[in-house]
């Protein structure tokens, strides 16, 4: 994926504007550029990750964003809090593991990015968001002194297009200053197709730079409006022997549960008095799916006093990110006249004499015999600030030797509004109806659903807002002697927010008792005042020993902390929230390069304390009260990863990538901590103890293989590649009681250049539609077994898709 070019330049999570050489650099670190981009098939800001060893991205959740992120040996479970996504070195929201503001959700390869740099663990402890996990630093191009440019046009699967421009060139030639414009529209159905516009928007990004005999200066805006289909798990077979095969009518590489007829949905969110009346309801609209609004700009300031160096970097992001989805409920696929007569017992009905079910879509009647599922309606709006700034003062205290001072403060707050929890009922079916269902008995008629469908309103009902202070002072010393290179540094930095949670009550939201489908949450008056202070203290050392020009070694120890969000104080006792959770990495390795062959191979030991997470919906033990349930743990992990690339010969590589590692919890005792109820209570369980049990989502083994081979003509160039990518087994929860069977993943692809103008390419990805299950029933409550073999809810992997584009440079 990555090239092997020894003389590459790492300036992520570097103290200097200089940089270090990657041969030189004692932690895992990849470049790559638009070309090694674009041939090793990873074009979602998320899958760019795959090329850094031990990285496995759960990308089955859309075309845009959304993906969970996992990096070896980090005890994630979902979502992506040990990746934080870079823009020229400064990271777009402060606070990883923040609900809904994935970092991938902003950053969008295009033609703007010169080239992106995923760094793992180091120094990455020290600066920025001192993220101990993945760091990825998407790098914007500079305008050049010459005018230059591009514009391409894409046609793929499911009438995706896409149309892509950048401009390069002089703006003040005079002064020397040059810029940059460009980015990209699309929009395109999504081979998952929900019958309205799956993938839209666009990016814009605008540069101004300036260089001079002893600096340089750029100045940079973006603004991004995307919007794309968010998918979670849909019916699926569990056969006997592990292995998943299609649910009839609904295939899991290209099924959906949203369609044309719950496009539109209004989620009810407030309650109504009087006969007949309608609660206040939200309208939701599936085509604005999941995606963001933001404009960001920001600016890079280098300047070289001889044995003083000036680094500082200014970034400014104000938005909305915005959700309207259908997520998989904990009900798996069943038949409509099981739901009822379920419904019926859990409400005590006696004497029924009718059932009445319809089709929404068109008013037919739904036969008992149906299959049906039900699916959560979320809602979610969060608008977000941020205001960070990044100064770096390095001085040579003597030749080989230089000594880093500098500071990273950031301003940042979100205002969260969020409704989840809501079902409805629809047909077990690609695209399908939802379903209306009343029953009577003569007197009284039960409505079981809404017109809409609807089986009941929000389960959660929440409004937040929080404002912080992250600051954190950071010294380093890069010390040259001999054949070593010795790097060493620590990181002292404070988390301050103040949050406020608006409080909810439950209710039947119609005020009538006879609409079963009534009963939610809504927001009330008063609020819960969250306060979060903590400061702890970060550090690595790292040495590297050349022992010839295309051999070095390397050992690497460090400790990173990883601070709450507003997301995980939510629920937890007011003030107290545990100790601060704490990661320690250990790594030692090799590196060679020759003409013939370039290793990074490396040994690692990785350590957690004080992990929390949050359980919801479990019904607390002795009441029938559900409340949020807190677990603190940890884990540790043991490994290899290896990046290798293989030239036999002119114009071929053999590239391969990827991790073999074990990684086990610690510190579980089968207690869980609940909130929600007067006064908190503990609850333990023998069973619930995950000590000792595999890292869930986290393959044992997963590798990436990718050969290319490039022709040069008189005419051109031919350039042909392809990408074989195995992930092994898995566990989807943290018990070991859901396992995922192994699946591969193949892409390939072939570009053709005409002269120095014409550029002409054609990709695809899972070429031989394989079904890769990347989890399965995530929403059932904790402890709840073993799956039966039989249907399931799981999300597996996109389909085959294939991508045209031509392109036109000047």
């Amino acid at each position: 994926d990555a090239d092997n070019n020894t003389s590459d330049i790492i300036v992520t999570a570097s103290a200097t504007a200089g940089g270090v050489k990657k041969m030189d650099a004692s932690f895992s670190a990849v470049s790559l550029d638009q070309e090694a981009l674009k041939s090793s098939g990873l074009t979602a800001s998320a899958d760019v990750l795959k090329a850094s060893p031990g990285v496995f991205i759960e990308s089955s959740g859309g075309p845009g964003a959304g993906a969970n992120i996992e990096v070896v040996g980090f005890p994630s479970n979902s979502l992506s809090p040990y990746a934080t996504f870079q823009l020229n070195g400064s990271s777009l929201f402060p606070m990883a593991g923040q609900t809904y503001l994935d970092g991938d959700l902003w950053l969008r390869p295009d033609d703007t990015i010169q080239r992106v740099e995923l760094v793992q663990g180091g120094p990455g402890v020290l600066y920025g968001d001192g993220q101990p996990g993945l760091t990825a630093n998407y790098i914007l191009k500079r305008g050049t002194d010459k005018t230059s440019g591009s514009l391409g046009v894409s046609y793929g699967t499911e009438n995706y297009v896409r149309v892509d421009g950048f401009l390069s060139g002089p703006v003040i030639k005079s002064a020397g200053i040059n810029g940059t414009i460009g980015g990209y529209w699309n929009q395109g159905d999504g081979i998952r197709n929900p019958q309205f516009p799956a993938d839209k928007g666009g990016q814009l990004t605008a540069t101004l730079s300036k260089k001079w005999s002893t600096g340089s200066g750029l100045l940079y805006v973006r603004y991004v409006d995307l919007s794309d289909e968010f998918v979670t798990d849909t019916p699926i077979t569990l056969n006997p022997d592990g292995s998943f095969s299609p649910f009839p009518g609904f295939s899991p590489l290209t099924g959906t549960m949203s369609s044309k007829a719950n496009q539109i949905l209004n989620i009810p969110i407030s309650p109504c008095t009087g006969t007949g009346c309608l609660p206040g309801t939200r309208r939701i609209d599936q085509e604005d799916g999941r995606g963001v609004q933001t404009i960001t700009f920001g600016g890079e300031l280098h300047q070289d006093f001889g044995r003083i160096e000036f680094v500082d970097n200014l970034n400014v992001n104000l938005g909305v990110a915005h959700m309207s989805a259908l997520y998989s409920s904990p009900v798996n696929p069943q038949s409509l006249s099981t739901f009822v007569n379920a419904r019926i017992a859990s409400n005590k009905l006696t004497g029924i004499t009718g059932v009445n079910a319809y089709f929404t879509s068109d008013g037919s009647v739904a036969p008992l015999d149906t299959n049906i599922m039900e699916a959560e309606v979320r809602s979610m709006r969060q608008r977000f600030y941020s205001v960070s700034n990044e100064l770096h003062l390095s001085y040579e205290l003597f030749p080989g030797n230089t000594l880093t001072v500098g500071n990273r403060t950031a301003f940042y707050g979100v205002d969260l509004l969020l409704y989840t929890g809501s079902n409805i009922l629809l047909q077990a079916k690609n695209n399908p109806s939802q379903v209306q269902v009343s029953l009577t008995n003569g007197v009284n008629t039960w409505q079981l659903t809404n017109s809409q469908g609807f089986v009941n309103g929000p389960t959660v009902a929440q409004h937040n807002t929080g404002n912080a202070l992250n600051s954190a002072f950071f010294a380093s010393d890069s010390w040259r002697f001999g054949g070593f290179l010795l790097d060493f540094g620590v990181r002292e930095e404070i988390q301050d927010f103040d949050e406020d949670v608006q409080t909810s009550a439950s209710t039947n939201l119609t005020g009538n008792a006879l609409n079963l489908w009534g009963t939610g949450k809504y927001l009330t008056a008063g609020s819960t005042r969250y306060k979060y202070d903590r400061s702890a203290l970060s550090w690595t050392v790292g040495l590297n020993y050349t022992f010839a020009p295309s051999f070095s070694a390397y050992l690497r120890a460090n400790k990173g902390v990883h601070f709450l969000s507003f997301s995980d104080v939510t629920g937890l006792p007011v003030n107290n929230y545990g100790p601060t959770q704490k990661a320690y990495n250990y790594q030692g390795g090799i590196k060679f390069n020759s003409s013939f062959l370039y290793a990074d191979i490396s040994g690692f030991y990785r350590t957690f304390r004080n992990v929390p997470v949050q359980i919801t919906g479990i019904p607390i033990p002795g009441t029938t009260t559900t409340g949020i349930g807190t677990i603190v743990y940890g884990s540790n992990t043991y490994g290899l990863q290896y990046s290798l690339v293989l030239t036999p010969f002119n114009g071929f590589t053999l590239s391969a990538m990827g991790d073999w590692a074990i990684g086990k919890y610690t510190q579980s005792d089968g207690c869980i901590f609940y909130t929600g109820v007067t006064p908190p209570v503990t609850y333990c369980v023998a069973a619930d103890n995950f000590t000792g049990k595999r890292l869930a989502r986290q393959p044992e083994f997963q590798t990436r293989i990718s050969p290319a081979y490039k022709l040069n003509t008189n005419w051109g160039s031919v350039k042909v590649w392809g990408n074989f990518e195995y992930v092994g087994n898995r566990w989807s929860d943290m018990l070991q009681a859901q396992a995922l069977p192994h699946y591969y993943d193949v892409s390939a692809g072939i570009q053709t250049t005409i002269g120095d103008r014409w550029e002409f390419t054609i990709s695809g990805t899972n070429l031989t539609n394989q079904i890769g299950v990347t989890e399965e029933n995530p929403r059932v409550a904790f402890g709840s077994g073993v799956p039966a073999p039989g249907t399931q809810l799981a999300r597996s992997i996109d389909g085959r898709e294939v991508l045209f584009q031509a392109k036109f440079k000047f």
